[in-house]
This record gives structure tokens, sequence and C-alpha cells, in this order.
């Protein structure tokens, strides 16, 4: 009995031009594995939208597509949108993912002393997933 297929999705243009070294493909490969696993492969993808949808789509061929990177509030940070367009899923907001982002990030704002408010936004955004996706955290 064979092993299910795991692709790994790394994104972020820093790893692609080599400032930067990856790190978190290989940990995810070998946690794959401890899990069970067969890892097939690591892509690491830059931020270019089709570049990193193309990368998507292919790690949805496998029984199993972890993504690391693109995962953050601000504009810039497309993968959740990209995955679902790979996927041809609709966007669904998680209340109660948003609600624990929400604690954290309240935390933050009072730490940085600014309102709550020039949180909300990214709170949302990080809390919205491909309907049928699950966050690992």
């Amino acid at each position: 009995m064979s092993r299910p297929r795991a692709v790994v999705v790394v994104t972020g243009s820093e790893l692609v031009r080599g400032d930067r070294p990856d790190l978190n493909g290989p940990f995810l490969a070998r946690e794959l594995l401890r899990l069970g696993f067969e890892p097939a492969r690591i892509v690491i993808v830059g931020d270019q939208s089709d570049e990193l949808e193309d990368a998507l789509a292919t790690g949805l061929e496998a029984d199993l597509c972890v993504v690391s990177g693109g995962l953050g509030p601000t504009h810039d940070d497309r993968t959740i949108e990209l995955l679902a367009r790979a996927a041809g899923r609709t966007l669904v907001l998680d209340g109660s993912l948003e609600r624990e982002i929400g604690v954290i990030s309240r935390r933050v704002a009072e730490r940085l002393r600014r309102p709550f408010a020039d949180f909300q936004a990214g709170v949302r955004k990080q809390a919205t997933l491909p309907q049928g996706a699950l966050s690992l955290g």
C-alpha cells in the first residue's frame, strides 16, 4: 500500500531570488514523511499571481497540498485568494478563526497603542478561507 502523496508549496520572491533560504519546505516535508505522507515535491514560487496559482493547481493534484507563505493580512498576500481560484472554490469567513486571530490582534493593538479598527480588515482577511479548507494554525 503506497503512502498518500503530498506537495509543499512555499511562496516568496525573496526565496526565489536567493535573498534567504527556504527552511519551511524541507521542515514540512520531513514532518509529512513522519506523519505517513510521501512528499512528492517542494515547489518554491515567487509572488507573481499567475505563477503562484499554477503552483497551487499543481499542489492540488496530490492527495495533500501544504502551503507556506503569502498568508498575511496585507494586500500583497494573495495565497488564499489564488488557492480558492485554483481549486474552483468560493471564499468563506471562518468565524471561530476570526475570533482567534482577533484576540491576538487586540493584544498587538494595545501593545502598539493603536486602535483595533486598524487591524480589523487584516483579521477578516486572514480568517477567510477557501470553502472546505482547513487552517492548521
